[in-house]
């Protein structure tokens, strides 16, 4: 698959694929697709609304995402912080993250709506690990 074509797969707003690497699985376990995102326009926002051009400084953060078929699926990309005059240094915000989570909105919705369905010693088998 090509990365536009990824891209517009997984739909991560303000981000495109710019590199796939796929890990082969090991015994007893899935394979892992690292998809290393990069920003379409440098444009970061502070929790307060403000929006900024440059950022304060950058951090490597990887992020659990939905599984793209037998691949368990790891999003890479550069979160950055800003230095907004009205809140001090502070990390962006993105929509389809939550604040210090490690996983995107949508992998823990979906996690949200298989222990609402059943306990959590059953819904656990279906969650990405």
């Amino acid at each position: 698959m090509d990365r536009e074509s990824l891209s517009r797969l997984l739909a991560i707003p303000g981000f495109f694929v710019r590199e796939v690497k796929f890990e082969p699985p090991t015994e007893g376990d899935r394979g892992f697709a690292w998809v290393v995102l990069e920003r379409e326009r440098p444009r970061y926002r502070c929790p307060c609304g403000r929006v900024f051009t440059q950022p304060y400084d950058h951090s490597t953060r990887a992020l659990r995402d939905l599984p793209l078929g037998p691949w368990l699926t790891v999003l890479v990309l550069r979160l950055a912080r800003v230095d907004c005059f009205a809140c001090g240094v502070k990390t962006e915000v993105l929509e389809w993250l939550a604040p210090h989570a490690r996983m995107t909105r949508r992998l823990a919705e979906s996690i949200a709506v298989l222990c609402r369905a059943m306990t959590v010693e059953d819904a656990a088998p279906s969650v990405p690990t």
